[in-house]
């Protein structure tokens, strides 16, 4: 995993469990990262036995520091949150820190960072403030104390991570900083030669009513959930409640890249009604002139490849009439919730044919045996881990069984799943290759992204 000026765009899709984490290479050397969620388990990546060994990080912040420490001058295009969720921002906030920290140390190149793609169409300094006053609300007494019944983890999740935000997008007032709402351009030329960006959702009036009307009901849910119900009928409250939870997704952004040659879609947790109003307003307002159409070569299904952010019209909106579409799902071996869902697949696969398109799907809880059957290409990634070989690797493995299933297969009958950690995936990768000249095509590479831990870890189990 070069940083190396190579001439093609990769997309590094980590497999972080039941959340988002990607990071973008560009053509000229620079780094894009979209979502900050990493595993608090061992979910993912072959971490060691000794729970003080995991992970603790986006596996982007470790290979950057890596990188970094060595001299390499590191530039980010883009950092980017899509909407406010625990999946998506859990790591942001070390992100951001390890910038500011890392940045003045002396004899190292100061950390760049272009541009901060933050959710939502209002001012982000506006959303912070009606966050904090829903939480100060719900989770302090009339006295100014702290319910003694809260759980005070959440402040960390959410609030702590928001902070960040603010304080890096005030002290980082040079970044350029638009709103993403509706169907707009971020970027004009990000990669410095052709690469346009467009943000696609969410609608401006769906950010407003979600701030104002539905942001306290959220945040009191969020609070009730922390802790045991009191009663039935506060069970009952909280079952009645229960969408108010999932409104976040309503505000996830979702951004289109543009090339000559590629279209790259990535859908954070947008959800079906909320695609429906994006299509309308792109016919209604002949926006077709930014970026053409929503048909892409590459696609990141929406919230985890749920059933909710799917339908077969969704998806004839972007596969690639009588062309070829490869599709990237972010999914945990959670089996609560079902990613990605059977009828997605099903969506996917009727509208394919109805578009005559070739399309491939891979998901981050697919096992390494079940990819390797389709004889992609493989990419060591040792230098994402920061373990100390010297004292070696635990032979003791821990046993889980998760879910992979199988393209074009929702019959839960016929599940695949890792039986250890040996036959976990650390990332899904894609090149994207221009032609050179007129009489070469464009081309797709999708890679495995593994490490040689792996191996020696099973290694060792045998002896």
């Amino acid at each position: 995993m070069s940083s190396a000026k190579n001439g093609c765009l990769k997309v590094y899709v980590f497999n972080v469990g039941t959340g988002e984490h990607i990071l973008v290479q560009l053509p000229n050397g620079m780094y894009g990262i979209i979502d900050f969620y990493y595993p608090s388990d061992d979910i993912g990546f072959a971490y060691r036995q000794n729970t003080s060994r995991k992970l603790g990080e986006v596996p982007a912040l470790r290979f950057l520091k890596d990188r970094h420490a060595k001299g390499e001058k590191i530039r980010l295009a883009f950092i980017h949150v899509s909407h406010p969720d625990h999946d998506h921002i859990k790591g942001i906030k070390a992100f951001l820190d390890w910038i500011e920290e890392d940045s003045p140390i002396k004899h190292k190149a100061p950390i760049q960072v272009d541009n901060l793609w933050w959710f939502g169409g209002t001012d982000f300094l506006m959303y912070y403030e009606a966050f904090h006053a829903a939480y100060k609300k719900e989770f302090y007494s009339v006295s100014g104390e702290a319910q003694k019944d809260v759980d005070t983890s959440l402040q960390h999740s959410f609030l702590s991570a928001l902070e960040a935000i603010k304080s890096f997008s005030l002290s980082h007032k040079k970044a350029n900083c638009p709103p993403c709402v509706d169907i707009s351009l971020l970027h004009g030329n990000l990669d410095g030669h052709s690469l346009r960006v467009f943000n696609l959702t969410p609608p401006e009036a769906e950010v407003h009513t979600f701030v104002m009307r539905n942001l306290t009901k959220f945040i009191r849910l969020l609070v009730k959930l922390h802790r045991p119900a009191r009663s039935p009928k506060e069970q009952r409250i909280r079952e009645k409640w229960k969408h108010y939870l999932i409104l976040k997704n309503r505000i996830s952004a979702s951004l289109l890249f543009k090339t000559p040659h590629f279209k790259l879609l990535f859908g954070g947790d947008v959800e079906k009604p909320i695609w429906n109003k994006t299509f309308r307003r792109f016919r209604s307002r002949s926006l077709d002139i930014l970026f053409g159409s929503f048909q892409s070569d590459w696609i990141k299904a929406s919230h985890h490849g749920s059933k909710y952010s799917s339908s077969v019209a969704i998806w004839k909106q972007f596969l690639r009439k009588a062309g070829k579409s490869l599709i990237a799902i972010s999914a945990g071996p959670n089996k609560k919730n079902n990613h990605p869902h059977g009828q997605t697949v099903k969506d996917i696969k009727k509208s394919s044919k109805d578009q005559s398109c070739d399309v491939m799907i891979s998901a981050t809880n697919f096992s390494l045996s079940d990819l390797r059957a389709e004889n992609m290409p493989e990419e060591r990634m040792d230098d994402m881990f920061d373990l100390d070989r010297s004292s070696g690797i635990s032979a003791s493995l821990r046993k889980k069984r998760m879910l992979a299933r199988g393209i074009y297969n929702p019959s839960p009958k016929k599940f695949k799943g890792y039986q250890d950690q040996a036959d976990m995936l650390i990332a899904l990768i894609y090149e994207f290759h221009s032609p050179k000249d007129d009489t070469e095509e464009k081309q797709i590479i999708r890679k495995l992204g593994v490490s040689s831990l792996l191996y020696k870890t099973q290694e060792k189990a045998k002896k």
